[in-house]
């Protein structure tokens, strides 16, 4: 007798967490069923294009920029060296550039740009900073230029063997 009372009370005990699980699962209002499956913006999906830059947000006209070099050959330095480098580019597109963040791939590459409009045909310029301290044998990092080009990104590699 224990053993079917104890039985039934499993039974009843399981029954009671379904109902609660059922209760749970189903009991959300609408507005709150989108909250849960809600779509990200644009914002959530990349910061940098929020809505207090709306140049990025589709009203501009897109362009082509070209950089002078593929990769740029940085040389050999000793270690612990800090170099510089410009990095020069043509906006060979139909629109005017307008740039809006550069990064860099690296935390030991600091890049730095002005941020006036380039016409097309016209040329611009990134400077980087590189610090090779705790690097060692051949260095390859990128550049990253955020604007009106496709993608809304462009990248340029360079590269520099740090003994």
């Amino acid at each position: 007798m224990k053993a079917k009372t104890k039985l039934i009370l499993g039974i009843l005990i399981l029954i009671l967490l379904l109902v609660n699980a059922g209760i749970l699962l189903f009991n959300h209002s609408p507005e709150e069923k989108r909250e849960i499956a809600h779509e990200p913006s644009q914002e959530e999906i990349n910061p940098l294009f929020n809505e207090d830059n709306q140049k990025l947000m589709g009203e501009e006209k897109m362009t082509v920029i070209q950089f002078d070099r593929e990769i740029y050959d940085l040389d050999t330095i000793k270690a612990g060296q800090i170099i510089y480098q410009d990095i020069e580019y043509t906006n060979v597109g139909e629109h005017t550039f307008e740039i809006v963040n550069v990064k860099a791939s690296c935390g030991c590459t600091v890049p730095s740009y002005d941020d006036k409009p380039i016409a097309p045909g016209e040329k611009g310029k990134i400077k980087i900073e590189f610090n090779s301290r705790d690097k060692s044998g051949l260095v390859l990092n990128s550049v990253s230029v955020f604007g009106n080009v496709e993608d809304r990104e462009t990248s340029v590699k360079f590269q520099v063997f740090v003994k």
